[in-house]
C-alpha cells in the first residue's frame, strides 16, 4: 500500500479545524504546555540532586573507613593515636600524622573532601570528621564508631589555622569584623588585647614617659550566629617636636569582654590611664592600669632636688609575669625606666610562646637607654625611639630629648576551641 501523504495532512487539518476554530494555540493551552514542562523539569533535578547526595555520602563514609584502617595500624605501631593530623599543603588533601610523625599512615581525602581530626591526651582515643566543600554534607567517626551523618558546626572569620585538635581564628586587622559560626560552642579560649599607647617624645627638655600596654583579656566564652570583633590601633608616634597627636591605644573587644586601650605616655605630666597606664615625666606619676588587665606606669623620680628626670616606662600586662613599669630617674636622675613586662601566651600555637602587652620604656633625659619587653618598645639612646610589635598592644617607647618617640602596638583578638 502507497503512503498518500498528502491525503492524510488533508484530513489532519480539517480535524484541527473541527475541534479549534482558532489558526494558533491558545493561551490555556501554553500555560498548560509549560506547567507541564516544569513538573518534568522538576522531577529530573530531584532525581538528580538524590543520586549526587548519595554519591556524596558515599565518598565520605568511604575516606573514613579507609582512615580508620589505617589509624588503628599507626596505634598498633606507636602505642597511640596520632596527636594530630595536618594537610601536607592547603589543597593538597593528604593529611599526616603530625605527633609521632609517621608518613606511612598519611591519609588522602577524596575530591571536595576536607578532614579534621582530633585526639586528646593520653591519644587512646580519636574523632574523625570528613566534610564534603561543595554541600553541607559531614560524617564523623572515632576509633570506636562506624561513620555516621553529622551536622557540624562551622565558623568563619579571621585568619584560620589549625592546631592538633583545635581551630584558632586571629583577627588582626584594626576595626571591626565578624565571627560567623552556624551553631554554638561552649568553652573557647579567648585571648583580647588592646592597642597600645603612644609614647612620647622630649623636645622639651625632660625625660619622656612610655606608652602603657593595651590592656589584656585572658578567658574562655560561648561563640554563637554572629559576632563582632573588634581590634584596637595602637597610639601613633610622635614627632621629635612634640606636635602629631600622640594619644592612648584603641580598645578590643569580643562577646561581651572589652580590653581598654594603653595609656599614652606622659610629657611634663602623669601618664595617661589605660589597660596599662603611660610612664610619667618631670616628676609626675605614672597611669594606672585597669584592674585585671593591666598595672600602673613608673613614675619619675625625683633625684636629690634636680629638675631633670627619667621617664617612666609603661605598665605591662596584668597576670603571671605582667609587671608595673619601672621609675625613671632612679638610680640617676637622668635614667629612663624600663617597660613593664606584659606576658607569653601560646594560644595560637601549643609550644610556641608569644609576648603580648608589654609597656614601652621611658625617655632619658640624655644618656642611658631603657629596655621593653613582650612587644612594647624602648628607648635606644641617642636615635629615634623603637615602636612596638604590630598586634602585641604593646606600649611604645619614650624618645630621648630630640627623637621620635615610638608607637604602640595594635591590638588582636584570638579565638581557640576544639573540633566540632
Amino acid at each position: 500500500m502507497i503512503y498518500n501523504y498528502n491525503s492524510f495532512m488533508l484530513k489532519f487539518l480539517k480535524m484541527i479545524k473541527k475541534t479549534n476554530k482558532a489558526s494558533a494555540f491558545t493561551i490555556v493551552e501554553l500555560l498548560v504546555v509549560i506547567v507541564v514542562i516544569g513538573i518534568l523539569a522538576a522531577i529530573t533535578i530531584v532525581a538528580f540532586t538524590g543520586i549526587s547526595s548519595k554519591a556524596t555520602a558515599a565518598s565520605l563514609q568511604s575516606d573514613l573507613n579507609n582512615a580508620s584502617n589505617k589509624l588503628k595500624l599507626y596505634q598498633v605501631d606507636n602505642s597511640q593515636y596520632p596527636q594530630g593530623m595536618a594537610e601536607t599543603a592547603t589543597g593538597s588533601r593528604i593529611y599526616c600524622p603530625t605527633i609521632p610523625v609517621d608518613t606511612r599512615y598519611c591519609i588522602t581525602a577524596s575530591p571536595g573532601n576536607t578532614l579534621d581530626y582530633s585526639s586528646l591526651s593520653p591519644y587512646s582515643s580519636y574523632t574523625l570528621t570528613a566534610t564534603n566543600t561543595a554541600s553541607t554534607t559531614a560524617y564523623r567517626n572515632t576509633n570506636s564508631t562506624a561513620p555516621v551523618a553529622y551536622s557540624p558546626v562551622i565558623c568563619t572569620g579571621g585568619t584560620i589555622t589549625t592546631d592538633g585538635s583545635y581551630k584558632v581564628h586571629k583577627f588582626t586587622t584594626v576595626g571591626t569584623s565578624t565571627l560567623s559560626c552556624n551553631g554554638s560552642i561552649t568553652g573557647a579560649q579567648v585571648l583580647i588585647v588592646a592597642g597600645g599607647g603612644s609614647g612620647r617624645s622630649n623636645a622639651g627638655g625632660t625625660g619622656s614617659g612610655g606608652g602603657g600596654a593595651g590592656g589584656l583579656i585572658a578567658t574562655t566564652v560561648t561563640i554563637s550566629g554572629t559576632m563582632n570583633v573588634v581590634v584596637g590601633s595602637g597610639g601613633p608616634a610622635q614627632p621629635a617636636d612634640n606636635s602629631g597627636s600622640p594619644a592612648n591605644g584603641g580598645d578590643s573587644s569580643f562577646a561581651g569582654q572589652t580590653a581598654v586601650g594603653g595609656g599614652m605616655g606622659g610629657l611634663v605630666s602623669a601618664g595617661n590611664l589605660g589597660g596599662s597606664g603611660g610612664g610619667g615625666s618631670w616628676g609626675t606619676i605614672g597611669g594606672l592600669g585597669t584592674s585585671g588587665q593591666g598595672h600602673a606606669g613608673g613614675d619619675s623620680l625625683m633625684w636629690l632636688g634636680n629638675l631633670l628626670y627619667g621617664g617612666g616606662g609603661g605598665g605591662g600586662a596584668a597576670g603571671s609575669g605582667g609587671l608595673p613599669g619601672a621609675p625613671g630617674g632612679h638610680p640617676n636622675q637622668y635614667y629612663a625606666g624600663d617597660g613593664g613586662a606584659g606576658i607569653n601566651s601560646d594560644i595560637v600555637q601549643s609550644g610556641t610562646f608569644v609576648g603580648y602587652a608589654g609597656g614601652g620604656g621611658g625617655g632619658a633625659m640624655y644618656g642611658p637607654s631603657s629596655t621593653g619587653t613582650h612587644g612594647g618598645g624602648y628607648s635606644p639612646g641617642d636615635s629615634n625611639a623603637i615602636s612596638a610589635i604590630p598586634n602585641t598592644g604593646g606600649g611604645g617607647g619614650g624618645a630621648n630629648q630630640g627623637y621620635i618617640s615610638g608607637a604602640g602596638g595594635s591590638g588582636i583578638v584570638v579565638i581557640r576551641y576544639l573540633f566540632q
